[in-house]
C-alpha cells in the first residue's frame, strides 16, 4: 500500500500501524537496541516520549526542504516560529527571554510546534543550500514528499513501513534528508546513526512493494540528501554500493524474523546472548 501525506501522527504514532526503520533497530542488539527495549518502547510505552529541540528541528527541516513550507511567514499550521524579541511592559524591545512574563504568556497560548528564531533561519539557509546544489535539485527535479509503503511482510509475519522525504517512481529515485554538524564525518556517521540499514530498509520494501528485483540495477536512488548545521553550509547527495544494501539487507531481514518471533513467543530478552568479535583495529595513537 501506498499512502501520500498520512499525517506524522499517525505513522509515528504509539502504538505505530506497522514496525519502521527506527522501531526495527530498537529491536536489534546490533543497530544498539534489544527487545526488551523495543517491547518497552514500542508495544507497552509506559510514558509519552518528550519532543526535544532536535527532534523539533528536524521535522520542521523535512517541512521546508520536502514540502517547501515557509516557516519565517508566521502562517504554517504545524509550526510557529518563536520571535528574536519581545516588548516589556515598558515598552522597551528586549532580546527574547522565555522566563519573562510576556514570553510565557506567548509560550503558552500557542498550540503549534514551536521553533526557536535562529533554528528557522538556519533551516532556511540549509534548504537553499540543497535548492542551489546540482544533485540534490536534480533529484528533486520531480516528485513528491512523505510518501507512506507499508504491507504484510510474508516471512516475519509483521506490518512493515517507511515513509519517503522525496520519491519519484516513474524516474525510480527517492532520496531521505539529513542533517549533521560537519560533512566530512557524514560518512561515520551514517554507520553509526545506522542510516546504510536504513536506505537496505528503504530499498526493500519499495522493492518488495512494486514487485521488483532487490537490488534493482534500475532503480536510481536510494539517496541521502545531507545538510551540514555548520559552516561552510554545504550539502552533498551520497548513495552505497549495492554490495552494502545486500549486506544489510540480511541483516535487517535476521532483525525482522527475531522480532517477528518475539511476537509470536511474547518473549521480549534484553539480551540476545552470545559474544561478539571486534573485528577492526585502531591503533591507540590514531584514536
Amino acid at each position: 500500500m501506498i499512502i501520500d501525506h498520512e499525517p506524522s501522527s499517525i505513522y509515528h504514532g504509539k502504538p505505530a500501524p506497522a514496525v519502521g526503520s527506527h522501531a526495527l533497530f530498537d529491536s536489534d542488539r546490533e543497530a544498539g537496541g534489544s527487545l526488551r527495549h523495543y517491547y518497552e518502547k514500542h508495544v507497552v510505552p509506559t510514558e509519552a516520549e518528550k519532543e526535544g529541540d532536535a527532534f523539533k528541528f528536524g521535522r520542521a527541516f523535512h517541512a521546508v526542504v520536502g514540502e517547501k513550507r515557509n516557516l519565517l511567514a508566521g502562517t504554517d499550521a504545524e509550526f510557529v516560529v518563536r520571535p528574536a524579541t519581545y516588548r516589556n511592559q515598558k515598552g522597551e524591545v528586549k532580546a527574547w527571554n522565555a522566563q519573562a512574563k510576556e514570553c510565557e504568556k506567548w509560550a503558552n497560548s500557542e498550540t503549534r510546534t514551536v521553533i526557536r528564531h535562529e533554528d528557522a533561519m538556519l533551516i532556511e539557509r540549509m534548504a537553499r543550500e540543497i535548492r542551489d546544489d546540482h544533485d540534490a535539485s536534480e533529484i528533486m527535479r520531480d516528485g513528491k514528499p512523505e510518501v507512506v509503503i507499508r504491507h504484510l511482510d510474508q516471512e516475519s509475519g509483521l506490518q512493515v513501513q517507511c515513509r519517503f522525504d522525496w520519491i519519484d517512481l516513474p524516474r525510480m529515485v527517492w532520496a531521505d534528508f539529513k542533517t549533521c554538524d560537519d560533512l566530512a564525518w557524514f560518512e561515520k556517521d551514517a554507520i553509526r546513526y545506522n542510516y546504510h540499514r536504513q536506505v537496505a530498509w528503504y530499498t526493500r520494501l519499495l522493492c518488495d512493494e512494486m514487485e521488483w528485483p532487490f537490488p534493482n540495477p534500475d532503480l536510481k536512488g536510494g539517496f541521502i540528501v545531507a545538510s551540514s548545521k555548520s559552516m561552510p553550509w554545504a550539502c552533498q547527495v551520497f548513495d552505497f554500493a549495492p554490495e552494502t544494501l545486500i549486506a544489510c539487507d540480511k541483516k535487517n531481514r535476521a532483525a525482522l524474523n527475531r522480532l517477528g518471533q518475539a511476537y509470536a513467543e511474547n518473549f521480549w530478552p534484553q539480551s540476545t546472548g552470545g559474544i561478539r568479535t571486534i573485528t577492526t583495529y585502531a591503533p591507540a595513537h590514531t584514536r
